[in-house]
């Protein structure tokens, strides 16, 4: 089994669209992280992967570097008596990123997905201190550094109402930067209006003349909305291994040692009807079942869609969280399905009739892969 080790509560920044709820000083312990690692190692492995992942989250987890390193000795010290090799991931704010840390994460074959929404407006709009200040600048220099030790370093954006008109510039900021992989993680959460969600469109529309413009260049570059519905028109669907796994091979673990289907559903701690468990007493198998046939929404229009099996509509953390039901796809997700498709397609339509190189050996060599564009 995979985990999300959720170190902390903590972060030095308050970003207006977090789901992780109060910042608090409560951090996980070496106690908690051990038995969630022992955990890991004796739960089924996950069929789709050839790795066990143990991936570190928060809050944000570099405040705790001394438990990560701590977990990452006593990982390796179980592995060596396991048939399965490990895969570490952390996603983090940068902020507590130095050399000697990169240097640590890059020998230990870390995973390194760095938050930061992008131009200096997007990142002030919403990903502020504590006390209100920028954290524009100790970030740039963060992924500037860090895509020194890592080239294909991920950053991920936001994209929410208080950012999206900054959407394009951002994304070319990136670039500029020197990210190749840039993520778009729609904020679901909060409301969006009418104006805003044409910003959003207006915003999606100029990402992918960016992305004609660099394979016309043939300057590689994975933004992940257009990336991932390309595949799905090649593959005609989403495959199984990249559904929802509600609870099923990957687990949560929050400070305290409670377990959650996902880092999404963690926030304060306090949702009894998400926690599956703790690592000390295990996991609920029947409530781990339920959620593991809660797989896919059952809005009815849904069923009559003819994107559905290219729609992300099955995500339960996504459902849950932003609509209280995991079967319930919300409103804003099918907009923005339906938005990311029609982009990727006009894209790939427009560079498939160049026969454009890049686009070309990117998604239509033999030995395309899923793996390659996660």
């Amino acid at each position: 089994m995979d985990v999300v080790l959720c170190l902390t509560h903590d972060c030095q920044l308050r970003c207006g669209y977090c789901y992780a709820g109060h910042k608090q000083a409560n951090p996980m312990t070496w106690d908690v992280a051990r038995a969630a690692v022992d955990l890991a190692f004796s739960e089924p492995d996950n069929p789709y992967s050839e790795v066990r992942k143990i991936s570190f989250f928060g809050g944000e987890p570099l405040l705790e570097w001394d438990l990560l390193q701590q977990v990452v000795t006593y990982v390796r010290q179980r592995e060596a008596a396991s048939a399965r090799p490990v895969h570490f991931a952390v996603t983090t704010n940068g902020l507590g990123l130095s050399e000697d840390r990169l240097r640590f994460l890059r020998n230990e074959n870390f995973d390194v997905c760095l938050s930061f929404d992008g131009c200096r407006a997007a990142q002030d709009a919403a990903r502020r201190f504590a006390d209100g200040t920028s954290s524009f600048e100790p970030t740039e220099a963060a992924v500037r550094a860090a895509l020194a030790h890592f080239p294909e370093l991920e950053v991920v954006s936001v994209v929410s109402p208080r950012n999206v008109r900054h959407l394009a510039e951002s994304v070319e900021f990136l670039a500029g930067l020197g990210a190749q992989k840039i993520i778009l993680n729609p904020d679901y959460y909060s409301h969006w209006s009418n104006e805003e969600l044409g910003a959003w469109r207006a915003g999606y529309e100029q990402v992918g003349e960016f992305f004609l413009r660099q394979c016309r260049h043939n300057r590689p570059c994975y933004i992940s909305f257009l990336v991932i519905k390309m595949l799905t028109k090649i593959h005609g669907k989403y495959e199984v291994q990249h559904f929802c796994d509600y609870g099923g091979r990957y687990m949560a673990v929050a400070p305290s040692g409670r377990l959650y289907p996902c880092q999404r559903t963690v926030g304060e701690d306090v949702d009894e009807a998400m926690c599956l468990g703790d690592v000390r007493q295990g996991i609920k198998r029947d409530l781990q079942r339920h959620f593991m046939k809660c797989r896919g929404a059952c809005n009815p229009e849904c069923s009559q869609c003819v994107l559905r099996p290219r729609c992300r509509n099955w995500c339960s953390c996504v459902n849950y969280a932003a609509g209280g039901d995991i079967l319930q796809t919300p409103a804003i997700v099918c907009f923005h399905e339906r938005l990311a498709i029609e982009v990727a397609d006009s894209v790939a339509s427009t560079l498939y009739a160049e026969k454009n190189p890049l686009f070309m050996r990117t998604f239509y060599r033999e030995d395309t892969a899923w793996h390659d564009w996660k």
